[in-house]
């Protein structure tokens, strides 16, 4: 099983970014399945089938990135429709079932949510965006070995532990198993 099928199953959440590390990385390897082989998929440390499968994959991606027009900037199709049924989500948590532990981790990541989005210089990010992009910027800065400060550790942190919670959910109900918040009964 190819790493991205076992997160989308298990973590929607970590599909998410590592969908998008993929994306800069076919980005940074210039579109090339050459340049991916040579400096990914060679050192997968796999068999030649699951090679296979894998540079198959990349291919796809390759092309649907093109064909969405995102060789520049932005991201695939289908995952901005797991993020809508997220933001979807998140809304109903808030406003229809108004679920006290949700509501909790969203008040404390909403002054970081708000913080991030005025530096991002757009309107046109959801709040779930906001989150998963800080996360998403905490691992490229790890990966450059670059420090992070402690104010932006509590903030990533507060966007961690709000997407872990709607991430639960999430699965939950794609398994069928989304139970109704005790104050969405009433």
């Amino acid at each position: 099983m190819l790493v991205s099928s076992q997160k989308k199953e298990e973590n929607i959440a970590e599909y998410i970014l590592y969908m998008w590390q993929i994306e800069a990385l076919i980005r940074s390897c210039n579109f090339s399945i050459y340049e991916l082989e040579d400096a990914v998929i060679s050192n997968y440390g796999v068999s030649g089938k699951e090679q296979l499968e894998i540079t198959k994959w990349y291919t796809k991606l390759i092309a649907e990135m093109k064909s969405q027009g995102i060789k520049k900037v932005g991201h695939l199709q289908a995952l901005k429709e797991i993020i809508s049924e997220l933001v979807l989500l998140h809304n109903m948590l808030i406003n229809l079932f108004k679920d006290e532990k949700y509501l909790l981790l969203y008040g404390r990541a909403l002054p970081n949510i708000d913080a991030l989005l005025a530096k991002s210089g757009t309107t046109k990010l959801n709040e779930i965006e906001i989150c998963l992009n800080g996360l998403f910027g905490k691992l490229s800065l790890k990966m450059l070995n670059k420090p992070i400060s402690e104010d932006t550790e509590k903030a990533i942190e507060s966007f961690s532990k709000l997407i872990a919670f709607l991430t639960q959910k999430y699965h939950d109900m794609k398994a069928g198993k989304f139970v109704l918040p005790d104050s969405a009964k009433n």
